[in-house]
């Protein structure tokens, strides 16, 4: 028997090394655990979170959509894009809400998904923690922005195809690819795994379990006693909101592009739980609040020009049924709320009540706010807390709860109080 030549052995070798390398691509592609190439075929990404920014921007190349949401995770795992409440004329719904996410990140995938298919409508979600931070645009340019279709200022991104071939090998060539598509294949029948909608939203399936485990009111505990230590933190260290907030610039991008476009924008403040407004008038923080309000529609108004009655903002914070609802007892662990998952986080049923209600097809909540109307919505906000903490409400919403450690309840990344 003669020996291999050298020659003859390294072609072999090579051979079954691009085998190898095109079967794993295309299995992984077939798979497609992070929704790079939309193949569709398996509904269920339980590591799709790994890499969520990588899969909302190609997501949304595909989307064509006419809605875009923006915003972090409340607005994430709360608006539903296949919710019935959307209106035919504003399907199809993509949303693009990231956890942890910030306006900067929400204006660049809003330049990308003009780039692409420019919307019609843009909903944006704003919460007063992101305004308070000192979080501003990033000086380098990183894989994030590199994928998107166009550079900060707008033009063409030059850097996209160098980008587009390393997320190739990323998601299809990686061994990091290969466990996350084969992690894929074995929980597609699993109701508790984690995984994004084509439209990206999260519906959160594992939540499920941990509350069945820990009870829901541990998660209020838990993450409530966060949000208070950060409230904590900020009114000893308070930030203005006023001019130079990089939040409000962010906000004036995103309300300035919205009008270059003629596209129609809804601006939201998400809906807190009573427990958490309390927080802010327990911190001191209540007239911040409200001046966060005021400073936010002189941003509108100014950025949006002569193209104001494009936009639309809406006030959800409120003391009423809906946010005084009732916490589980300690040591329920059936009981589920139908409003809200924590303190800040809401349900997917109190987001199709927002939906109706800005798509002016549904019933009453929270307000249309503008610069003639937002005091009398202060206002109203303070009747409504004085006459519901004085009407048999007072223990749901400023009841004392106490955490230890042994307590500690492992919640879903998605409402981790880190924001």
């Amino acid at each position: 028997m003669s020996a291999i030549s050298p020659a003859r052995y390294l072609a072999i070798a090579a051979a079954v090394v691009g085998a190898l390398a095109i079967l794993t691509a295309a299995f992984n592609i077939y798979v497609d655990p992070y929704r790079m190439y939309g193949t569709d075929r398996l509904p269920v990404k339980p590591d799709i979170y790994r890499h969520a920014a990588l899969a909302k921007s190609y997501m949304l190349l595909r989307a064509h959509a006419r809605t875009v949401i923006l915003g972090n995770s409340r607005t994430q795992i709360g608006i539903d894009p296949d919710s019935r409440e959307w209106p035919a004329s504003a399907k199809p719904v993509f949303n693009a809400a990231e956890a942890n996410g910030d306006l900067f990140g929400a204006y660049r995938l809003l330049q990308h998904a003009m780039a692409a298919s420019p919307p019609q409508l843009i909903v944006v979600g704003v919460d007063f923690n992101d305004f308070r931070e000192t979080r501003r645009q990033p000086d380098s340019v990183g894989a994030d922005e590199r994928r998107l279709l166009v550079s900060r200022d707008g033009s063409p991104n030059g850097e996209m195809t160098v980008q587009l071939w390393r997320d190739f090998f990323l998601t299809a060539l990686s061994l990091d690819a290969l466990r996350a598509s084969v992690h894929t294949m074995l929980d597609q029948h699993d109701p508790a795994a984690r995984t994004m909608t084509k439209d990206g939203f999260n519906p959160l399936h594992e939540f499920g379990p941990i509350v069945a485990r820990a009870g829901l009111r541990q998660i209020f505990l838990q993450n409530g006693a966060q949000y208070a230590a950060r409230l904590r933190e900020q009114a000893a260290s308070p930030i203005a909101a006023g001019s130079g907030n990089a939040e409000l610039e962010h906000l004036s991008d995103i309300v300035r592009l919205a009008a270059e476009h003629k596209a129609r924008l809804i601006v939201f403040i998400q809906p807190y739980h009573a427990r958490y407004l309390e927080m802010l008038h327990d911190q001191g923080l209540w007239p911040a609040f409200v001046a966060w309000k005021e400073a936010m529609l002189a941003a509108i108004d100014a950025a949006a020009g002569p193209e104001r009655d494009l936009v639309r903002v809406f006030d959800f914070t409120d003391y009423d049924d809906v946010s005084t609802e009732r916490i589980p007892d300690a040591g329920d662990t059936r009981s589920i709320m139908r409003w809200y998952l924590d303190p800040t986080h809401y349900s997917r049923d109190l987001g199709d009540l927002m939906i109706a209600c800005m798509m002016g097809a549904g019933p009453v909540l929270g307000a249309e706010i503008d610069d003639t109307t937002i005091a009398a919505n202060n206002a109203r906000i303070d009747m409504n807390r004085d006459r519901l903490l004085g009407d048999g409400h007072e223990a749901m919403a400023t009841e004392p709860l106490k955490l230890t450690a042994r307590d500690k309840v492992a919640v879903p990344p998605a409402i981790q109080s880190s924001r």
